[in-house]
C-alpha cells in the first residue's frame, strides 16, 4: 500500500500537484521579517480550485495571515473542469492534500471539500442551474445556450453535479461560521462563479480578483465577477480629477508599446508582427480607395470576458453573422474583419471564421477576412479605419484614442464613458452605418479623443494590481520573492495597495 501510495504521489506531482515544493515557499523566519499588520484584519474565506489556481492562492494566503488576517483556505479535489477525474487522478490527489493540509501557515488553515451532494435551497438551486448553462458553454467554445444540443446537454448535466456539490458544502461554511469576506478568483465561471453566488446568497462580501494584463498584474473587483470588468465606480471617482494636459500623449505612447511584439516573460498577450504602414497594407489588402473602410475586430467567442454582454444581438456568433450579411449587401463599405489572435491557442466550436465564411456564402468582395493566424498587425488594421466595430474587445478603447468612431454591439466596459456610439438594438446598430454625414461623427470622435484617452491610461495603469507572482511561472517567481522578500519592507511598499485591495481593507461595509 505505501509503494502503491509513492507512485500514486508521484503521478499526481507530474500532473501538477507539486504542493510539497510550496511548502518551503510558504515558511519564513518570523524573526526576520517584520510585515506591517493589516490595520483591519479580517476573517477570510478563501476559495481556490484546480491545481493552478490553488499552487498560487496557498503563498498568498501564507501573505495574507502574516498581516494578521484569519484564513481559511478552502478547495476541491479535482484536476479536471469538463470531465470526471479517474481513479489515479484522485488517489494521487487525496495523497497531495492530506500533505496540503498537514502544513502549519500563521493564522491560516487549509481543509478540502466533501464531494458529496447536499441538499439545495430553490434558490440555490436557481442559481447552480444559471451557473452551469454558462459553463456548459464555456466548456464547449460557444457563445449561447442551444436546448437541442445533446453535447452540450450532457456537459449542462456534468457542470450541474459538479456546482451543486460545490454549492451545498460552501453554503454549509458560510452558515456555520461568520466570515468577514469570500475571497476568489475569477467569479464568473465554473465553481469559482458557484463561490461567488454563494456569498452573495449568504449576504457575505465577496472580492474577486483575475489575471487580465502582464504577468504579476491582476485586476481586483468586489462588486461584479473581476472579468465582467465593471469599472463604472472606480472611473466615476477616477474623472473627478481632470485629465492631465498629456494625457493623449501618454496614451498613444501606451499604444506603441502595446502594438509591438512584447516580451513572453512580461506579458501574455502580444502581436506577432512590428507595425506596418497604412500604404503597405493598402496595397495588401487591394482596398478600393473611394470605400469607406470598417474594422471589425472579434473578442474570443467563449471567453469569460465577453460572455453575459448582450446587448444589440443574442451573443457574438449572431453579432457576426448579421454583421458580415449587412455588409455583403452594402458596396459603398468594405469591411476588414480582424479574427482575435488568441484563437489559435484558445481554439473554439465554431471559430470566428467559420461564421464569417457561413455567412458570406462567397457572395462578395468588399469583405476581408484576416484570420486569427494572420500575422498582419492589428494596430497598423486601425490606422486604415473610417469606423471601428466591437463586441466588447480592447480594440475598442484603442480605436476612440485615435480618433475613430467606434460602434459597440455589447457591453463592453468602456461603454457608456463618452467616446463610443452604443445602439441597443440591430435598426439603431445598422442606423449608424447608413447615415451620410459620416464627417460630423467622425467630427465628434475626434472631440473625445482625451476623454478616450483619459479611460484608456486609467485602464491600464490605475485598474491592476501588481502581485509577486504569476500564476504560470509560479515556481521561479517563488524562488525571485520568497515569502521573507514579500514580507520585508521593499515586499511592503510594492505590494501593500494589492494585498488591502484583496481583503477589502480601507473599504466600509
Amino acid at each position: 500500500m505505501n509503494l502503491l501510495r509513492a507512485l500514486l504521489l508521484k503521478l499526481g506531482i507530474r500532473k501538477g500537484w507539486r504542493f510539497e515544493m510550496l511548502e518551503h515557499h510558504c515558511r519564513y523566519d518570523r524573526n526576520k521579517v517584520s510585515p506591517e499588520m493589516s490595520s483591519s484584519p479580517k476573517r477570510i474565506l478563501f476559495f481556490a480550485y484546480l491545481p493552478y489556481w490553488l499552487k498560487i492562492c496557498l503563498p498568498a494566503s501564507a501573505v495574507l495571515g502574516a498581516m494578521g488576517h484569519t484564513i481559511e483556505l478552502i478547495f476541491l479535489p479535482y484536476d479536471h473542469y469538463k470531465k470526471k477525474d479517474n481513479w489515479i487522478d484522485l488517489w494521487a490527489q487525496k495523497c497531495a492534500y492530506e500533505k496540503l493540509e498537514s502544513l502549519k501557515i500563521l493564522n491560516t488553515s487549509a481543509r478540502c471539500l466533501e464531494t458529496k451532494p447536499g441538499v439545495l435551497s430553490a434558490e440555490e438551486e436557481k442559481e447552480v442551474v444559471i451557473q452551469s448553462k454558462k459553463d456548459a458553454i464555456y466548456v464547449k467554445r460557444m457563445d449561447v445556450y442551444d436546448d437541442a444540443d445533446e453535447r452540450l446537454k450532457k456537459l449542462y448535466e456534468f457542470r450541474y453535479q459538479r456546482n451543486a456539490v460545490a454549492m451545498a458544502q460552501i453554503m454549509k461554511i458560510l452558515k456555520e461560521r461568520r466570515h468577514d469576506c469570500l475571497l476568489t478568483a475569477n467569479g464568473d465561471i465554473l465553481e469559482f462563479g458557484i463561490a461567488y453566488r454563494a456569498a452573495k446568497l449568504a449576504g457575505v462580501p465577496c472580492t474577486t480578483f483575475e489575471y487580465l494584463f502582464g504577468r504579476r498584474c491582476v485586476l481586483v473587483s468586489h462588486a461584479d465577477p473581476v472579468v465582467r470588468l465593471n469599472t463604472d465606480e472606480a472611473w466615476r471617482e477616477h474623472n473627478k480629477k481632470p485629465a492631465p494636459p498629456d494625457v493623449l500623449e501618454k496614451a498613444m505612447a501606451l499604444m506603441a508599446e502595446r502594438a509591438k511584439p512584447r516580451d513572453a516573460k512580461k506579458y501574455w498577450l502580444s502581436q506577432h508582427s512590428m507595425p506596418q504602414s497604412p500604404e503597405e497594407l493598402r496595397k495588401k489588402l487591394q482596398l478600393a480607395p473611394d470605400r469607406k473602410t470598417a474594422l471589425m475586430c472579434s473578442n474570443v467567442i467563449w471567453d469569460s470576458a465577453a460572455l453575459g454582454r448582450e446587448v444589440v444581438f443574442k451573443g457574438s456568433g449572431e453579432w457576426i453573422h448579421e454583421t458580415v450579411r449587412w455588409f455583403s449587401k452594402n458596396n459603398d463599405w468594405q469591411l476588414i474583419i480582424r479574427v482575435h489572435p488568441d484563437e489559435t491557442i484558445w481554439g473554439g466550436d465554431k471559430p470566428v471564421s467559420q461564421l464569417v465564411r457561413a455567412a458570406l456564402d462567397g457572395r462578395t468582395k468588399n469583405i476581408i477576412l484576416i484570420d486569427a493566424a494572420d500575422p498582419t498587425n492589428t494596430y497598423s488594421l486601425m490606422q486604415l479605419a473610417d469606423a471601428g466595430i466591437v463586441y466588447s474587445t480592447s480594440a475598442g478603447m484603442e480605436m476612440a484614442v485615435q480618433g475613430i468612431p467606434v460602434v459597440c454591439a455589447a457591453r463592453a466596459h468602456y461603454c457608456g464613458k463618452g467616446f463610443t456610439l452604443d445602439p441597443k438594438d440591430p435598426e439603431n446598430y445598422f442606423r449608424i452605418f447608413e447615415t451620410r454625414d459620416w464627417r460630423t461623427l467622425k467630427k465628434n470622435a475626434e472631440a473625445a479623443r482625451m476623454t478616450a484617452s483619459h479611460y484608456y491610461e486609467f485602464y491600464f495603469n490605475t485598474m491592476p494590481y501588481h502581485i509577486p507572482w504569476d500564476i504560470i511561472r509560479l515556481d521561479e517567481d517563488l524562488d525571485e520573492w520568497p515569502l521573507s522578500s514579500v514580507l520585508s519592507a521593499e515586499g511592503r511598499r510594492l505590494f501593500r495597495r494589492t494585498w488591502d485591495e484583496l481583503t477589502l481593507v480601507g473599504h466600509r461595509s
